[in-house]
């Protein structure tokens, strides 16, 4: 019980916390996605929703791949790791709600960029600091100034490049990994592009943030399941064979008139009262750990009951239940079979 709670729980937490980060983040009232795998978001499809009747902005995110390194480099090094880099075609302040610390993310320069706080911590870097960026195809490294830091977000790559044409060119495509619309969003224009885009308005969007998360980990809450399964086999056996040792004990109580029923009967409420202690303890643990996650979110009460997955734990509790009343029914019918047994 306490195990598939204190998992699914979690996880249920960690899906609200995405969806409320989108919630909070995202000032766009429609976000445009490739629909299976296929990304068809064009510069074309932009302009034609940067001119839709009323439409304020449109921006579009590209993702770059590049080679970034936070400290000075010597002539010998191997380039590192490859990592992705956000470029926007448009300004993503009116789409996106993030608190900067330095220049804005619209306003970086040919030589400036922006990193997220895990990056930064990551490098050891600051406002101010160089770092070394290859970008694609190019032959060597470049030298830019990180101007701004902002808080870690799945809209955003760990990098935020400028969008100066020197950039623009090493772009593979023109395609965009997502359009975030201000305004009203020219259905037409969407229909036009093909099937293969997934737009969404805002309170969509949300869900879809957490729908995604429990995608990403769907398989956590079955396997805490399976081995709860076991663990609810053992205690079970476990009870049973704590009983077969008072085999004496209700032949004895046969031989003084107590009938069959009666001596189940008792054996059954003593697993309940056995089972019943212990699957509180666990819901008020499973209770604790969610009100916690709830806290350090800064969430209320209501958000933090959510947490607790009763759709899991009542299956539970009543195959406990079950398995612990079934079990001494059985072991108490095996011990009085042969009453002569001393």
């Amino acid at each position: 019980m306490t195990l598939v709670g204190v998992v699914v729980g979690t996880q249920s937490f960690y899906d609200w916390r995405k969806a409320d980060q989108a919630a909070g983040q995202v000032r766009a009232d429609h976000v445009l996605t490739p629909a299976n795998g296929n990304n068809a978001l064009a510069e074309e499809l932009r302009r034609r929703l940067v001119g839709a009747a009323g439409t304020s902005d449109a921006v579009g995110i590209h993702m770059m791949p590049i080679s970034i390194r936070m400290e000075g480099r010597t002539s010998g090094e191997e380039p590192q790791p490859r990592m992705y880099g956000s470029l926007a075609t448009g300004d993503l302040t009116r789409v996106l709600h993030l608190p900067i610390r330095g220049r804005p993310l619209n306003a970086l320069g040919e030589r400036e960029v922006a990193l997220s706080d895990s990056a930064a911590a990551a490098g050891k870097v600051q406002i101010g600091s160089p770092v070394w960026i290859r970008l694609p195809g190019a032959a060597k490294d470049r030298v830019y100034t990180v101007a701004a830091l902002y808080p870690d977000t799945n809209e955003l790559s760990k990098v935020v490049l400028p969008a100066q044409h020197r950039t623009v060119e090493h772009l593979p495509s023109g395609r965009y990994v997502a359009i975030y619309v201000r305004g009203p969003l020219d259905r037409e224009a969407t229909l036009q592009a093909g099937a293969t885009i997934a737009a969404y308005d805002k309170p969509a969007y949300v869900l879809r943030k957490a729908a995604e998360s429990a995608e990403n980990n769907r398989l956590l809450p079955y396997m805490s399941a399976l081995i709860a399964l076991f663990c609810l086999v053992s205690a079970i056996n476990g009870l049973c064979l704590a009983l077969l040792d008072r085999r004496g004990e209700f032949v004895g109580m046969r031989r003084i008139g107590m009938r069959r029923r009666q001596v189940a009967w008792m054996v059954c409420r003593e697993s309940v009262l056995t089972v019943l202690p212990l699957l509180a303890l666990a819901l008020v643990a499973v209770a604790a750990v969610a009100f916690v996650n709830a806290t350090a979110a800064g969430a209320g009460a209501a958000t933090a009951v959510s947490f607790i997955p009763f759709g899991w734990l009542a299956p539970l509790s009543a195959g406990a239940l079950a398995g612990a009343l079934l079990g001494s029914l059985l072991v108490v019918r095996a011990a009085m079979s042969n009453e002569r047994y001393t």
